[in-house]
């Protein structure tokens, strides 16, 4: 092989044949070209962010140092999934049908796939905004508003017989 063709199968296009994972270390099996499959390529990933792509999705290569022994994988896309319904938006997704949206003009939005749940698991969950539901509300838990019980609150001013109580005593 001449200098020119090594040279021009230093970066290149691929697509994915096999992926493994092993002690942090994701590694793939390549298909660079008619007949030339490589295995054992590490898959870098940035830093914070970490996904498991599909089989048969398209993979950007290089050959470090000029050799095919020293392959690496630093992007992976599936073309068949959903791109970006608006140009400057980023987004998280998996196969699955899951997005995490930032949007261009500052709102985030979460979809799970359809007829998954969202969960959010944590010691406590704080909003500081209004908070709006399309859907009905649920607690297996007592719920407060302004210090008072919806399930253990008493009320002022009851009248017997058809007569409407008063507000809520905290």
């Amino acid at each position: 092989m001449n200098l020119k063709q090594r040279l021009l199968k230093l970066l290149g296009r691929a697509v994915i044949v096999e992926i493994t994972e092993q002690g942090g270390r994701q590694t793939m099996t390549i298909k660079v070209g008619l007949g030339d499959t490589r295995t054992d390529c590490e898959r870098l990933q940035n830093y914070g962010a970490a996904s498991w792509p599909t089989e048969d999705c398209d993979a950007v290569y290089a050959a470090l140092a000029a050799s095919r022994n020293s392959t690496v994988v630093v992007s992976a896309q599936d073309p068949n999934r959903p791109p970006l319904e608006v140009r400057g938006d980023s987004m998280i997704y998996t196969a699955a049908g899951n997005k995490a949206y930032c949007h261009i003009d500052g709102s985030i939005s979460l979809i799970a796939a359809a007829g998954k749940p969202l969960k959010v698991s944590a010691s406590k969950a704080e909003f500081d905004c209004p908070i709006h539901s399309t859907g009905d509300i649920t607690s297996d838990g007592d719920i407060k508003a302004g210090g008072i019980s919806l399930k253990l609150h008493k009320t002022s001013g009851v009248v017997p017989g058809s007569g409407q109580s008063g507000v809520p005593v905290p």
